[in-house]
This record gives C-alpha cells, structure tokens and sequence, in this order.
C-alpha cells in the first residue's frame, strides 16, 4: 500500500527519540509529605506503576527483536491494526484473509468482496496522521506544551490523503463529512449519538453518572461532559456534553496533559488535585475525555487516540490496543477503563511477541507472507 514504507522509517524515529521520563523511574520517587491518600490508594498506584514499569520493559523487548529482525512493529498487522481498527472488524477481515488498509472500506461490512473494489483512503488517512505523534512528542519532552492549534492541527493531518475536501472523502460504510480542523459550532442541541432503548436507559443513565462523577472529582469538568436526555418521541438518547462548554472542556483536558507532563519532566510524581497518576492513567482519562466531549464532528476517536500516545509513549510504553477498547471508551467507568486497557495491551504485545519464535519467524525479506499468521504479517 502506498504508506507501507513510511512505517518502517517512522519506528527507527520513535525507538531513537528521547522521552519526558522512565515509568520505571517514578516508583522510585518519594511521595511527596502533601499528598495525603490513604494506604489502599496509595498500594494501588504503586501497584499500576509496577505493572506500567513491566509493560515498558517489555515492549523494549519487542521492540529490539523487531529491530533484529529487520522489521518494524508498525508494519506488523495487529500492532498497527489495533491501534485504529475495531476489533471487531479486524478478526472479520482476518476471517477472509483481507489486507489490514482496506477494512474500512467495506460496503454492507461485505468482507468478502473483492479487495480490488476498495480503495484505502481512510487508512491512508491513519498513516498519514500518526506520523505526527513523533514530531509532537519530541516537541513536548523538549519542554514544549500540546496546545489548542496544535489539537486542530493534528484533527486535519488524520484527513490528509483526502486532499481537497468534499463530502464523504472516506468512502465506504464508514464514510462520512469530517469538517477538518473545526470544533463544533456552540449550541445548546447537540445531535444525539444513538437512541436508547427503555430498557437501557437506566443502566446508560447510571455508567453516564458514574463516568461524570470522575471527570468532576478530578476536578476535569464543572458540568457533565455525557448527557442522557429524553427524545421528544418518548425515548432517550446519549449526548456529549453542551457544545457551549466545549471550548473550555477541551482547554481544561490538555491543560491535564500540559501540567502532569511538566510534573513528570521534573521528576516529580504526577499529582492532580492531591491523587497521584500513573503514566497509563493520564493517557486513558485523557483518551476518555476527549472521546466523551465529542467536539469534532468527526475523527474524534482517532484524534483522541493520538493523544492517548503521545502520553504513552513518551514514557516508553506501547501505544494501547485500542481496537479492544472502541465498545467501552466512552462508558466505562474509568479505574475499570484503565484495567482493560493495560489487560488489552498486554495481551496484544504476548500474541505480537509469537510473531518473532518457532520455526517460520517474521524477519526482513520474507517474500511469502502467506507462510505466517494474519496477525504477524507485514503491513505493504
């Protein structure tokens, strides 16, 4: 595919580039006497920095087998895929054996059409846009802060290969009018995201609250960044949270970012409001919270992803498996939201691991990828 290369170049970029601190390094660092949290809070967030300080040493691991083996993991299928692809609508190509830059460009999910009738324009999209996370990160370990333009400016680098814009240059089910590098307009009537149906009205309006009510004790949010309202026809819907109160939302979520980063950089623990952080933790509240504001009307997901790496990664951790993550981000309570995300991404970088033992290993020059599992190809 036509960005096949570039991954390859970007990975010796990201394994060279220096980063804002070791997660390792911070389980080090003596809490400081203000912070008053009680033992169990205490354990707790010196247990996730534990588990964080192993994923980092293991996906240096990975990376340096990969280094061995003349590849990059950007190029592997499941690394690569799960960081924008559903889960879902990758094992379906896995089925049928369809080529990872053509699985969202499907009519009627049809994964059994001819790969020829695709085009890979959104994924041209992805690969374009996460060539920005580098230049971004090494901006921010240099001292630099991830500011509003900057949001903007990423949110257009995901459209790129579209060129020059029209309606519905993602093609496919998938596609749609991403309206680059704008916010949505402020008005007190958001479109909702989808409808509820009354037996889900209830337990949607109990994880709303409970998602809510992080955001605000973290001192996130001063109003609700979901919404369940009730539909004229008798029904319910999910909203994001009042247009009005975007601007402000987002302001306050990359001064989050800004302030545990210049924290970090220190060599300091992460403090917000007297709650230490682990790495993995401010990336996924900040993932959470941008996709739960929904300011774009459209490339929210991946624009929130990105964000979500670039925390990550510049403490040398992986970037997430976020194709396990597409069905709970935006509801999850968010202690539960980190478990899965670190259990997901765990469990991507073992099966990613496979990819380099036995027999018929992943290496440089393999001319037949038809000899290896789906998951351990390499992205063309």
């Amino acid at each position: 595919m036509k960005f096949g290369f570039i991954f390859g170049i970007f990975a010796l970029v990201v394994t060279t580039a220096a980063n804002a601190t070791d997660v390792c390094s911070l389980a080090s660092l003596p809490m400081p006497a203000s912070v008053k949290i009680s033992p169990t809070t205490l354990n707790q967030y010196k247990t996730n920095l534990a588990t964080e300080c192993k994923m980092s040493d293991q996906y240096q691991e990975l990376r340096l087998k990969a280094q061995r083996a003349g590849v990059s993991l950007e190029r592997i299928n499941l690394f690569q895929a799960l960081r924008y692809v559903k889960r879902y609508h990758y094992e379906k190509a896995k089925a049928s054996d369809t080529p990872v830059p053509v699985i969202y460009q499907v009519w009627k999910a049809d994964y059994a059409k001819s790969n020829t009738e695709r085009g890979t324009v959104t994924w041209d999209n992805f690969s374009i846009g996460i060539q920005q996370l580098e230049s971004e990160r090494a901006r921010l370990v240099a001292g630099g802060k991830f500011q509003y333009e900057d949001l903007l400016r990423v949110h257009t680098g995901f459209y790129s290969y579209c060129g020059k814009l029209k309606d519905g240059c993602e093609d496919g089910d998938f596609a749609h009018v991403p309206q680059v590098g704008k916010i949505k307009p402020p008005s007190p009537a958001d479109e909702p995201w989808w409808k509820l149906k009354a037996e889900e009205v209830a337990k949607t309006t109990a994880e709303v609250e409970a998602v809510n009510s992080v955001f605000l004790a973290y001192g996130l949010a001063t109003s609700q960044i979901l919404n369940v309202r009730a539909l004229a026809d008798g029904t319910a819907a999910i909203y994001g949270g009042d247009t009005r109160e975007n601007l402000n939302h987002i302001q306050t979520l990359l001064k989050f970012v800004n302030d545990m980063l210049i924290q970090a950089r220190a060599g300091q623990h992460m403090i917000l409001n007297g709650i230490p952080m682990t790495p993995g933790e401010v990336a996924m509240m900040a993932q959470q919270m941008l996709v739960d504001l929904h300011p774009f009307y459209e490339g929210n997901g991946r624009v929130s992803r990105f964000i979500q790496e670039l925390v990550l990664t510049s403490f040398s951790l992986p970037p997430g498996a976020s194709g396990d993550l597409m069905d709970s981000d935006v509801l999850t309570r968010q202690d539960q939201y980190y478990t899965q995300a670190m259990s997901a991404t765990q469990s991507l970088m073992s099966t990613v691991l496979t990819c380099f033992e036995g027999s018929n290993p992943i290496r440089s020059g393999l001319t037949d990828q038809s000899s290896l599992p789906y998951d351990c190809r390499l992205i063309q």
